[in-house]
């Protein structure tokens, strides 16, 4: 007899993180692969998706106590902060971004307490080191695209100019930002016939003034979080 695995989405606790990592569309495939689906309560509200939806699509919803004493899969956008007397258990597994570089002390005691832990935004840089490919690089290219269509659909003509004497130019563009969010908003923007100017502002480098008085668009995309400097001999990280 097999015993089914059960799946744990679980409700984001992050300042200002309003995703959830797991759809109502994306039950009735784990269930056809004999995966049964619990839901925190509210996991989904921020995101527009209720726990009525979950339900309705067969997922259990149920209290974050019960989920992390019941899942043997843990699923979230951000890692869990867990209520008092409320505990992972050995053999689970919990799937997020986790940013494992900034919290090696909470890593070390998951693996003490037996819990797997798989961080989504690990995975490995493609060719261009430029250009990486974890679920957090692909998150912020989302956002850069989706800023300059809605950069693009306010701006009210065509980017690429409309012809005839008279008739208004080709836009200009200016982006500020040096991550793959900035990266795809240029990209895109340049697609739609926008002539592109990007500021990288990863060593703090300023926007002329003169910049942004003589363009018709600017997309600001906040640069990649700056790694964590090594703890001084005998330093706690834990208290950063």
């Amino acid at each position: 007899m097999v015993i089914p695995l059960t799946v744990g989405i679980f409700r984001e606790t992050a300042p200002g993180e309003k995703r959830v990592a797991f759809v109502p569309d994306l039950v009735g495939a784990a269930r056809t692969l004999g995966i049964d689906v619990l839901v925190e309560a509210g996991a989904g509200t921020s995101a527009r998706m209720p726990d009525r939806l979950y339900r309705e699509a067969g997922a259990g919803v149920t209290t974050r106590e019960e989920l992390f004493a019941r899942c043997d899969i843990l699923v979230g956008v951000r890692p869990p902060i867990l209520p008092a007397g409320c505990r992972s258990r050995r053999g689970q597994v919990l799937i997020a971004l986790l940013d494992p570089l900034s919290i090696p002390f909470q890593v070390r005691r998951w693996a003490d307490e037996g819990l797997t832990t798989i961080g989504l935004d690990l995975a490995p840089t493609a060719l261009v080191a430029a250009d990486p490919v974890g679920a957090a690089a692909s998150q912020d290219r989302l956002a850069g695209y989706k800023a300059a269509l809605l950069a693009a659909d306010h701006f009210g003509r065509p980017l690429s100019g409309t012809p005839g004497p008279g008739s208004p130019g080709v836009a200009r563009a200016c982006v500020i930002g040096s991550g793959a969010a900035a990266r795809q908003a240029a990209e895109t923007l340049r697609r739609l016939g926008a002539q592109v100017h990007v500021v990288d502002d990863a060593a703090g480098r300023q926007v002329p003034p003169f910049l942004l008085r003589d363009v018709d668009i600017v997309v600001a995309a906040a640069p990649p979080r700056p790694a964590l400097p090594r703890p001084a001999p005998g330093e706690d990280r834990r208290s950063w």
